[in-house]
């Protein structure tokens, strides 16, 4: 479980709220992950269509109010964002040729774990270093 702490706030409302809802997210699918094969398979494809829907929304509203304050290193954290994108999609497509059709707890349970480690670690540390960029010296009137 993944527990919301004070460094991944980023005192800007709106981001905060689509990382909460994140984490609420990513935690119930942690502690369902004690049933059998085919409610494994169900909970991580709603999962992965969520965290589908959730990338394509969080980032470009993220990446518009980048461009609204003018942030320096909007370029770069675009290109961030699309490599979060693009891992998502690898990941995804892993799923769907490997683990979809398959009975193997074994591989299920594993393809859960490397989800796990690159995408959501990888995401908590976007946020506490890279989001947190964002904001710190923004002007709130441009806003």
């Amino acid at each position: 479980m993944i527990k919301w702490s004070s460094e991944l706030e980023l005192g800007y409302p709106e981001i905060d709220i689509h990382h909460r809802v994140f984490l609420k997210t990513i935690n119930k699918f942690l502690q369902e992950l004690d049933g059998g094969i085919d409610d494994l398979k169900e909970n991580l494809e709603n999962l992965l269509y969520f965290l589908t829907d959730y990338v394509e929304t969080h980032f470009s509203e993220e990446e518009a109010i980048q461009k609204k304050i003018n942030y320096s290193a909007y370029a770069e954290h675009k290109q961030t964002h699309q490599k979060l994108r693009d891992e998502l999609e690898g990941l995804k497509r892993k799923y769907w040729e490997l683990v979809h059709d398959s009975s193997d707890l074994f591989l299920l349970k594993l393809f859960i774990s490397n989800l796990k480690e690159d995408l959501i670690n990888r995401w908590i540390k976007h946020t506490k270093n890279e989001d947190q960029l964002i904001f710190l010296n923004y002007d709130e009137d441009a806003i």
